[in-house]
């Protein structure tokens, strides 16, 4: 695993095309490029797998909440499991373990996103998202039926060596941009306050001034170090979802990565981190 640093698409210099030199964007345009970034960062150390869905609507539907319709479509998502998309013949059942290697059939479907809203036509979501594979036609018709028609809708693999061209193009430098939001799952419950700490912890004091009103001193900062505090966040990305156990059991190779305080995740199964780490200790030694 390459440790580049966040935020610097190492892979293909020639594959991602160069952000316009003038485009000026605003601050919530560069809070949503720093979300997207670090969500993406997250699943290429954990190596997870990166899609990126584009929903439409028609310029007649603009009325309707496009958000509350989002959030029907993704409570679809994760209470469809691989057993009843073979069973409503969305995918072969011969395709299951080709689609969904290492899952349990009658397990739910992960989609953990990030995504922005623009104003394009009558509004268009631009999701990116990690997680398990989705059939278009699925998606195709379930948006449809929840929209009242509108049935474009892509859906790619993102890879990263066009990352950066997929967050430039089509997400937060969009000149359309109107909002965005992410899942829980996308990063971590938290994640804005200590990129917030570690940001504030760059800045430069330039000196201090004596506050009357509370009867001390005051330090005054300058601007944050913004490279400096890239490469700390970088590296607390690294060292937060690092594997805190890996080794070889049957050939394969275990990994497991720290989900929240109490919970470890083995590929892409949940379970109780005192449990597991317990049951774990015969394969350790």
């Amino acid at each position: 695993m390459g440790n580049s640093t966040l935020l610097v698409d190492n892979v293909s210099n020639l594959a991602v095309p160069s952000v316009e030199r003038f485009s000026i964007w605003s601050r919530k345009q560069k809070r949503c490029f720093q979300r997207i970034k670090t969500g993406m960062k997250v699943a290429e150390i954990e190596h997870s797998s990166l899609r990126f869905l584009t929903l439409t609507t028609k310029k007649n539907e603009n009325t309707r909440n496009l958000n509350d319709d989002f959030q029907v479509l993704r409570k679809r998502i994760i209470r469809m499991t691989p057993l009843k998309l073979a069973s409503l013949g969305w995918i072969d059942l011969a395709d299951i373990h080709r689609f969904y290697p290492s899952k349990k059939i009658g397990s739910s479907l992960i989609f953990e996103y990030c995504k922005v809203e623009t104003s394009e036509g009558g509004g268009v979501l631009h999701v990116i998202f990690k997680g398990d594979f989705i059939p278009q036609k699925w998606i195709s018709e379930n948006w449809s039926e929840i929209r009242c028609g509108s049935w474009n809708v892509d859906i790619r693999i993102c890879k990263a060596s066009h990352g950066a061209y997929v967050v430039n193009q089509y997400m937060s430098g969009q000149s359309a941009f109107e909002r965005f939001s992410w899942s829980f799952g996308w990063v971590y419950r938290g994640f804005v306050h200590d990129w917030l700490m570690i940001k504030r912890s760059t800045r430069p004091i330039l000196e201090q001034e004596r506050n009357f009103k509370n009867k001390g001193w005051d330090k005054k900062f300058g601007y944050p170090d913004i490279k400096l505090a890239l490469s700390r966040w970088n590296d607390w990305l690294l060292d937060k979802f690092k594997p805190i156990y890996q080794n070889t059991f049957n050939g394969s190779v275990v990994q497991i990565f720290r989900l929240q305080e109490n919970w470890v995740s083995v590929g892409k199964l949940r379970v109780n981190s005192g449990r597991f780490l317990r049951g774990c200790a015969c394969v350790k030694n």
